[in-house]
């Protein structure tokens, strides 16, 4: 145990000087985590990041070993993960697949087969933003304090460098949409002349975005931005501006500056 000590004091040192000098903490994270997945000899590590602001799912933002989950998420509170989350609390597990939290889904999907795992908080200055899992030990044994101690020291230093240096996890907080669009379309001429310019067009513009529309000359990319001459025949439910049902929309409706 002492001689585990040691080492795993040197992966901090270690994981600290990654997160202090890199450049990329993107790079740095993985690599932080791949050393801990390697120096408690487990299969797999995922850093998972919880999008407080927008749709309130949990991601994995990171990955070492183990299924592929691009794609996949969780809700708010579901699994382990999602628990913990919720809790800002560390939770070891020694057989997932007995456990009620564990979200048996991932391992349906990808084949993989969670057995135990640790799973530790991610909280910065003012909350959980999410969490680190490390599965399976490749021995079966189970996770011992110096391992859990090793996870929140990570966990720790994540924190304090994603505070430092920021990250950008491509999340969007929702913001309110001022025009939302759908099902559009626009035909000029009729009979054998007939062009049509749009079909089936979708679009959702919020506060402070700027949009830019770009074509081929003819393609019809001039007729969105206007809108003022842009009939919708039967479609006026799904057609808004600022909140309200439209089958017109005025130039001066775009141009107004929102919130004044």
């Amino acid at each position: 145990m002492k001689n585990e000590r040691i080492n795993y004091t040197q992966v901090v040192w270690e994981i600290t000087r990654l997160l202090q000098d890199a450049e990329s903490l993107e790079e740095a994270l993985r690599t932080s985590l791949g050393e801990v997945v390697k120096a408690v000899g487990a299969e797999a590590g995922t850093i998972w990041f919880y999008n407080s602001k927008g749709d309130k799912r949990i991601y994995p933002s990171f990955t070492i070993g183990g299924a592929d989950l691009t794609g996949m998420s969780l809700a708010e509170g579901e699994g382990i993960a999602g628990q913990v989350v919720k809790e800002g609390k560390t939770t070891v597990v020694k057989d997932c697949q007995s456990d009620a939290r564990w979200a048996g889904r991932f391992d349906e999907s990808t084949g993989f087969v969670t057995k135990s795992m640790v799973c530790v908080p991610l909280i910065n200055k003012y909350e959980v933003i999410g969490c680190i899992q490390i599965i399976n030990k490749k021995d079966g044994s189970l996770y011992n304090d110096a391992d859990v101690d090793l996870c929140e020291n990570l966990a720790m230093l994540t924190a304090i460098a994603i505070d430092d240096k920021g990250l950008n996890l491509g999340f969007a907080e929702e913001k309110k949409s001022i025009i939302s669009l759908r099902g559009v379309t626009k035909v000029f001429g009729q009979g054998d002349t007939q062009i049509q310019i749009l079909k089936g067009v979708n679009l959702d513009v919020r506060e402070g975005e700027f949009l830019v529309i770009l074509g081929e000359s003819g393609c019809g990319h001039h007729v969105p931005p206007p809108l003022r001459r842009l009939h919708l025949p039967g479609l006026q439910p799904h057609a808004h501006a600022d909140g309200q049902g439209k089958s017109r929309i005025h130039r001066r409706a775009l141009r107004r500056p929102h919130g004044r």
